[in-house]
C-alpha cells in the first residue's frame, strides 16, 4: 500500500515538474493525506464493544457490545468486496479491508454484518463473544 501512496504522488509531482505547473503543488499532498488517512486503522475491542479509527481519526465507526450477537474469525479476499478500503457489499455486508487474510466479522442481532482486516482476528473474536455472553 506504501508503494501505491508514493506512486500515487509521485506521478502528479514528476508531471507537475515537467511542465512547471506549480499552481499544482498541492495535489502530490492530498494524495499522501487522504492516502495515510486510508492505510492505517486503530481496532479496539473492549467492553464497549468493537471500535475502529483512522489514523487522522477518519474514518471511524463502532459496534456497541449490546449489538453483537456473534464474532468470527474469516478469510476475506479484497475482490470479494471490489477492493481495498471501506467497502460496501450489498452480499456480504460493509468491510474494512486494508489487506486480504484473516478478518474480524462481527453480526449484530438485526442480522447485519460488519468485517474489518486485522492481524489477530481470532483473538478479537473470541474477546467479543466471551464479553457479548457475560450477565
Amino acid at each position: 500500500m506504501t508503494v501505491v501512496l508514493v506512486v500515487g504522488a509521485m506521478v502528479p509531482l514528476a508531471l507537475m515538474l515537467r511542465d512547471r505547473a506549480w499552481s499544482l503543488a498541492w495535489v502530490p499532498a492530498l494524495v499522501l493525506v487522504i492516502g495515510a488517512a486510508f492505510t492505517g486503522y486503530r481496532v479496539t475491542v473492549d467492553e464497549a464493544g468493537l471500535r475502529w479509527r483512522g489514523r487522522l481519526g477518519l474514518p471511524r465507526g463502532h459496534v456497541p457490545l449490546e449489538d453483537v450477537a456473534a464474532a468470527e474469525v474469516v478469510q476475506v479476499d479484497p475482490v470479494d468486496y471490489g477492493g481495498w478500503g471501506y467497502r460496501l457489499s450489498p452480499v456480504l455486508g460493509p468491510a474494512l479491508v486494508t489487506r486480504g487474510g484473516s478478518a474480524l466479522r462481527v453480526t449484530r442481532h438485526d442480522g447485519r454484518r460488519f468485517t474489518i482486516t486485522v492481524d489477530d482476528a481470532a483473538t478479537g473474536a473470541a474477546l467479543l463473544e466471551a464479553l457479548s455472553r457475560r450477565p
